[in-house]
């Protein structure tokens, strides 16, 4: 899987990660709190192929099943801050 933010990189960083901001997005848009920092704060690229660790192992390490992580994603990808492509 690949992720691509709409802009230029501003780090790579884990599942957990991703998580994390998925819900505090979600707060914040409930909230009408979100600002340009937090969508500034959270454009990444993630690529999920990492050497050596594979999608599973980092699944795991992270303690996020895929449908969790997916549900993650979808909601970065639904507020326009990533772009997605699934091929897991």
């Amino acid at each position: 899987m690949t992720c691509k933010s709409s802009t230029t990189p501003v780090m790579g960083i884990h599942l957990h990660d991703i998580h994390s901001m998925a819900s505090k997005l979600e707060t914040l848009t409930k909230n009408q709190q979100l600002d340009q920092n937090d969508i500034k704060s959270i454009l990444i690229v993630i690529d999920l192929n990492p050497e050596p660790m594979s999608i599973d192992d980092e699944l795991e390490s992270s303690k996020l099943t895929r449908k969790e992580f997916a549900k993650s994603i979808k909601k970065l990808a639904e507020l326009k801050l990533i772009d997605w492509d699934f091929n897991w």
